[in-house]
């Protein structure tokens, strides 16, 4: 039986909490916290890219259900290109209310003029695969998640490479470390990381997002780990990072960079 849900826009003053349970209750194996969603949904800039999120409350319940919401990329910036999400609480799925979800998304992308939109599903969510192929989403990418143990690791096998990069006159060390000495090293930071976007395997084009952006990330994320942000310096010239974040869980738990998830990344024509 269909289920008659109310639709309405999401509202940041009150809505964070309730949409990170809907979420982390669709993706218990890789939660995320009221205060990194609030982060990144405050420094995304809005005068530059737009945004709309709308949520799904059971009409007879009045309990959240599910989302949906589009927004450019930075990274991958097109005017007429989105990235989407449709989310579906476990207990409510099966019942109609992604397809309600999906008819409004597909209409505001419709009227926005949108040529595509890309949305990333895990694949051991066999539903959510067939939910966006039925509606014309074909994969563009695959990634995987990488676990490390932390407490089993060996590094005595890497010891020769610590002197291959020192014989190279490579120096490595932190972000907390660089900020003090080099009063350039967030805008060459920016440059490495847009350089390596380029040469990175994306479904689009990429773009170099907006250096206040890019400040934000670094400087104030609330996973933020300085003193774990690893550069590697050729002289003047950064040439490598690799940095660890705080993850969600309360526990000796972090994060690498990138941190990549198993899911299908698919694109549409909204016109579909």
């Amino acid at each position: 039986m269909k289920t008659q849900i109310i639709l309405r826009p999401f509202d940041p003053a009150s809505d964070f909490r309730g949409w990170v349970e809907l979420r982390n209750a669709i993706y218990p194996h890789n939660p995320v916290s009221v205060e990194s969603v609030r982060f990144h949904w405050d420094t995304l800039d809005q005068r530059r890219f737009h945004r709309e999120r709308h949520l799904a409350l059971d009409h007879a319940a009045a309990r959240l259900v599910g989302s949906a919401g589009f927004s450019h990329e930075p990274e991958m910036f097109h005017p007429d290109k989105y990235v989407c999400h449709v989310y579906i609480h476990p207990d409510s799925q099966g019942r109609g209310i992604g397809t309600q979800l999906w008819e409004w998304l597909q209409g505001r992308l419709r009227d926005r003029g949108a040529v595509l939109a890309r949305c990333g599903v895990w694949e051991n969510h066999p539903h959510a695969v067939a939910f966006a192929a039925h509606r014309g989403f074909r994969e563009k990418r695959r990634a995987w998640q990488s676990i490390l143990e932390v407490h089993n690791v060996d590094l005595g096998g890497l010891a020769y490479r610590w002197d291959r990069v020192a014989t190279q006159g490579i120096v490595l060390t932190t972000l907390t470390d660089e900020l003090e000495r080099d009063a350039e090293c967030l805008p060459k930071l920016y440059t490495l990381s847009n350089e390596a976007l380029r040469h990175t395997p994306l479904p689009d084009v990429p773009t170099d997002p907006p250096y206040e952006m890019f400040h934000q990330w670094i400087m104030e994320s609330p996973r933020r780990l300085p003193q774990a942000f690893f550069i590697a310096v050729d002289g003047a010239r950064y040439v490598g990072v690799s940095f660890l974040e705080k993850a969600t869980r309360k526990a000796r738990s972090f994060r690498g960079s990138p941190p990549p998830t198993p899911s299908t990344c698919g694109g549409a024509s909204p016109g579909r």
